[in-house]
């Protein structure tokens, strides 16, 4: 496969081509995405940075104004871009996905903290200028800042990683950077949190498969003098068949806790060692509210329903952030279904908490009766 262009932000506007201090490159997001989606079509789109930056402001509906640095990016603003541009795109599951992904031919969006994780071969002549004359003259010699940045791997060259900083004027910036794996995955760790945060996948469309048309056979010639065949005596029409309609696909599912190993005859005489705490607890109170609560206050006293209602939120609350992040979406991006994984797992943690507190050979919590412990 021919090697990763790069497509470069020093040329995606009027302000980025400024010289010296009055240069305001805020494009390297789009610029990126115009690289990725060029190398991931194998180049049937072959979009410039300008491109790029045209694409986000229709993704996003923001256009940037000149002589500002205002066009930062979101990766969720960057799977629009790339949509729009004409591929498809999604966030990284994992940094395993990316790597799979990568191998069956497509680009990686990688955000990074620059200069964090680069190899010394690996920075663009603009950097080596910016970083050895003004951030020195600064006495900011190891500022790091916000990028965005993309990636690509194939048989012939391995991985490749290219800044948009890069000139792709220059031939010996064209393409991108050849990087070890070890590399790349050092650059996409500069950002804190999971690697595969700072990493979304770019794909091309998928076409419509093409119908295959059978050719017909020729028609054969009619015989002169054909015999006409006896008539066959019609028979009673067959009803069509009931078409069997297809099975509907299993949803996954939260694997709840086993309910079979309890005693549930021990349970059930604790349950009712309860009831009866509640109702004579209850006798303390006036009114409806004022029973209700002292049959609450009785319980509360003489079980441990308080811990295990606090345990199960505890965990239920734990386990919900736990699976939101694993989903790698911003919180604000998670689908319904998502928001449903996310219940169940909750749900789950929570019922967990329940079976322990009416499994009677659990000692984390008990009801106690006038006897001591059940």
């Amino acid at each position: 496969m021919s090697r990763y262009q790069v497509k470069s932000q020093l040329y995606s506007d009027d302000e980025a081509q400024r010289k010296g201090t009055a240069q305001i490159l805020d494009d390297c997001g789009p610029s990126s995405i115009s690289a990725a989606v060029a190398w991931a079509t194998q180049y049937e789109i072959n979009p410039s940075a300008a491109d790029g930056v045209a694409a986000k402001a229709k993704a996003t509906g923001l256009v940037e104004q000149q002589g500002k640095s205002d066009n930062g990016s979101s990766l969720a603003d960057l799977i629009k871009t790339a949509r729009v541009l004409g591929a498809d795109a999604r966030w990284a599951k994992s940094w395993d996905d990316a790597v799979a992904a990568a191998k069956a031919g497509a680009a990686i969006g990688v955000w990074v903290d620059a200069p964090k994780g680069y190899p010394e071969h690996a920075k663009s002549k603009w950097h080596k200028r910016w970083e050895r004359w003004w951030w020195l003259k600064q006495k900011q010699p190891t500022r790091t800042y916000g990028h965005m940045t993309s990636a690509g791997w194939c048989a012939d060259h391995g991985w490749q990683w290219a800044d948009p900083t890069q000139d792709e004027r220059d031939p010996a910036e064209k393409y991108a950077w050849l990087v070890s794996e070890a590399e790349l995955k050092a650059i996409a760790s500069g950002k804190p949190g999971a690697i595969h945060t700072h990493l979304i996948i770019i794909t091309a469309k998928r076409k419509a498969a093409t119908p295959v048309t059978t050719p017909k056979a020729p028609a054969k010639a009619t015989p002169k003098a054909p015999t006409p065949a006896p008539k066959a005596t019609p028979r009673a029409a067959q009803p069509a068949p009931t078409p069997v309609p297809a099975p509907k696909a299993r949803r996954a599912t939260t694997q709840l806790p086993d309910l079979t190993a309890l005693d549930w005859n021990r349970i059930g005489k604790g349950t009712a060692d309860a009831a009866r705490i509640a109702y004579e607890g209850a006798k303390g109170g006036r009114g409806f509210w004022g029973r209700l609560w002292a049959a609450l206050t009785a319980l509360a006293a003489r079980t441990a329903i308080d811990e295990a209602l606090l345990d199960a939120a505890r965990s239920a609350i734990t386990v919900a952030i736990s699976v939101m992040l694993a989903t790698g979406a911003p919180l604000l991006d998670l689908t319904t279904g998502d928001l449903r994984t996310v219940g169940s797992a909750a749900l789950a943690a929570a019922l967990q908490t329940l079976i322990k507190f009416i499994d009677p050979d659990n000692k984390a919590y008990g009801v106690t009766t006038a006897k001591g412990p059940r």
